[in-house]
């Protein structure tokens, strides 16, 4: 009486490109494994919670999603979640969605000023900005404080370059010529506001202008002009008839009066100007008759700073960029180049810092900055930049002997972890597969049956992203226009099938059949704030009507067809969970006609001292499937099996095989 362990750790394995529920041959659903020993356990999968988004006070029902990134900060609690994402609707704009699923306005919807672009996809500058990127212009919003947004797009301001200095400024001010509508204001900052010591060689002078709003667009560029305008000070001690201290706001104006500054006033003489001074004194050249608390006049005489206005020259850009050497880089749609912004001002792009990725024909797909490196992705290659240390100029080199043939399939699929970035891409021969960029290499992640799964579905691959859970690193990618998606386990190297809300709901693709290429286009169902709970068993989601829906998912392990080595018939007499116990049931079901039809419904009891049942008919070959669904913890192992083979057939001993 043969007896055969049959795991519930079961591999993705699909013959034709389908996946879950409905697939013919085997797999794991909402389970992954764990490995203990030489034994493989499976468990459920994390669940998740949706809590109430602060603001708006409801969840975003009818809202769509343009896009949405994942924050990947180490501060961050590793089975929870936090994230940027951009909705339309009645309550279109930024969102910011902390670790605990608390949602809160960041910026305005598409109507307003600053506000967020139409079809964006998203990258970070850093911890602090964020930046937003559509087909034809980018955005810089300053997420740690104000919501500032910087339009990239031609005709508007980038920046106010200073190209002379000048010399004695008390309170410089820098004016456009024209402004645009709405109008641009700019403030000119002088060396002597605070961060200057009065013993510095350039003390009053103007070192920087600060673009604070930036306007509309113009229709020429329009000049600076930076003129001395006069403010107001209080006598705040009287030494003599030419010595006074006195005080002002220094938050613009310099904290230092430059020699020869002009000072009027009740009892101040015409001409009257400020001395050296000395000991904190202020000497006038003037007897003047001065009380405390009396307001005076000073006025500046600085001279000789220039500016000039920088225009934004924002390329069409695609939908990937990155932050590189503190320099922003971006791609030009249906193109080999790559842009870099200068150093420091993400909000403008040289149009002569460019390189091209012309050693492969095709066009750039997606990039993504990868260890020291910015490496631009094609639709059948993968080319690698450096920073080449020009301040000027094209900052970007090509390292031509990292480049390599695989290309990029899903650009929204890119996901970083731990110095690797993993996507789906496409080579000329191979065809779609996951892959994973771990140093100067590419190596291929995807078995044959997930290539067929993506292959199947390849016009509606959706966004790939990383999270961690029970000490897993997972790569979830959607490939249905549903919650349904595949799984890679980077720890134990499988592949699963989830049905699983991942951080907001239903990311689809939409074809682009004039290009015959794929892009991130909105998603089609709404949005769902949610981040994983703590020790729970079930999913929270919202449904379309904004009600919360709690329940535990269906949990699934579907084996191949079983026949012991041999087609000889078998008698099942006894079948036996194995694993850790629990509260609930699991539900054994047999198919003898190659999936088609299932016959069983028997269920055992986890919590029993021996979870087993009896009587399951025979067969030649047979599949078996176990479900379960319960909000209680689950690890298996394997389901022991007991059955005799046919006595007219049993000429032999028959050694239990599966899986050879």
């Amino acid at each position: 009486m043969p007896i055969q362990r049959v795991p519930f750790a079961q591999p993705v394995e699909s013959r034709d490109g389908s996946a879950g529920l409905s697939a013919k041959d085997s797999f794991t659903y909402n389970l992954f494994f764990d490995t203990v020993g030489h034994d493989r356990f499976v468990q459920k999968r994390p669940c998740a919670t949706a809590t109430t988004p602060q603001s708006p006070a409801t969840p975003f029902v009818g809202s769509q999603i343009l896009a949405y990134q994942q924050l990947r900060r180490t501060t961050f609690l590793p089975d929870q979640v936090a994230a940027y994402v951009v909705v339309t609707g009645a309550n279109a704009g930024l969102y910011y969605v902390t670790t605990a699923g608390v949602v809160s306005f960041v910026v305005g919807a598409a109507s307003s000023d600053p506000y967020i672009p139409t079809n964006p996809s998203m990258f970070f500058v850093d911890q602090f900005k964020v930046m937003l990127v559509d087909q034809d212009v980018a955005y810089l919003l300053d997420a740690s404080g104000p919501a500032i947004s910087y339009k990239m797009a031609a005709n508007q301001l980038a920046a106010i370059q200073v190209t002379n200095p000048g010399s004695k400024y008390l309170n410089p001010v820098a004016t456009l010529s024209i402004t645009a509508s709405p109008a641009s204001v700019i403030t000119a900052y002088a060396s002597g506001t605070s961060v200057r010591s009065s013993g510095a060689a350039n003390i009053n002078q103007v070192q920087s202008i600060a673009l604070t709003t930036q306007g509309g667009v113009y229709t020429v560029t329009p000049s600076v002009t930076i003129t001395d305008v006069a403010i107001t000070a209080t006598v705040a001690a009287i030494n003599s008839t030419t010595k006074v201290k006195l005080s002002w706001d220094t938050t613009t104006a310099s904290d230092n009066i430059p020699v020869g500054t002009g000072i009027s006033g009740t009892g101040v003489p015409g001409g009257t100007v400020i001395s050296t001074p000395t000991d904190g004194w202020i000497s006038l050249s003037a007897a003047c008759a001065l009380t405390v608390g009396q307001t005076v006049t000073l006025t500046g005489i600085g001279t000789g700073a220039t500016a000039q206005a920088i225009m934004g020259n924002l390329p069409r850009a695609g939908g990937s960029s990155c932050y590189f050497n503190n320099r922003a880089i971006v791609y030009g749609k249906d193109t080999q180049k790559l842009y870099a912004s200068n150093v420091g001002t993400p909000t403008y792009f040289d149009p002569l810092n460019f390189v091209s990725a012309e050693s492969y024909v095709d066009y750039i797909r997606g990039i993504v900055r990868h260890l020291n490196y910015v490496v631009a992705f094609g639709e059948f290659s993968c080319q690698f930049f450096y920073d080449n240390g020009n301040s000027t100029g094209n900052s970007l080199s090509p390292a031509l002997s990292y480049n390599q043939e695989v290309g990029l399939f899903s650009e929204v699929s890119m996901a970083e972890v731990q110095n690797s970035t993993v996507f789906v891409g496409q080579t000329m021969d191979a065809g779609i597969g996951v892959y994973i960029l771990s140093g100067a290499s590419i190596e291929k992640i995807s078995v044959p049956a997930v290539d067929r799964i993506l292959k199947a579905n390849n016009t509606t691959i959706g966004r790939g992203l990383v999270f961690y859970s029970g000490g897993h690193t997972f790569y979830a990618i959607h490939y249905k226009d549903t919650d349904d998606c595949l799984v890679f386990d980077m720890t134990e190297k499988s592949w699963h099938v989830w049905n699983f809300p991942v951080y907001f709901s239903h990311i689809a693709e939409a074809s682009n059949t004039n290009t015959g290429t794929y892009y991130y286009g909105a998603g089609k169902y709404d949005v769902q704030m949610i981040a994983f709970g703590t020790n729970i068993y079930q999913d929270s989601v919202y449904n379309a009507s904004g009600v919360r829906v709690v329940a535990a998912p269906s949990l699934r392990s579907q084996t191949d067809i079983l026949d012991g080595g041999v087609t000889k018939r078998k008698f099942f007499r006894r079948a036996e969970a194995i694993g850790n116990k629990t509260t609930g049931t699991l539900t054994l079901q047999y198919s003898d006609d190659d999936y088609n039809t299932w016959a069983g419904g028997r269920t055992v009891d986890l919590a029993a001292s021996r979870s087993q049942m009896y009587g399951l008919g025979q067969s030649r070959r047979r599949a078996f499937r176990f479900t379960h669904q319960a909000n209680q913890p689950f690890r298996l192992l394997s389901m022991e099996l007991q059955y005799d083979i046919g006595e007219l057939e049993n000429d032999g001993v028959i050694e239990p095989v599966y899986r050879r």
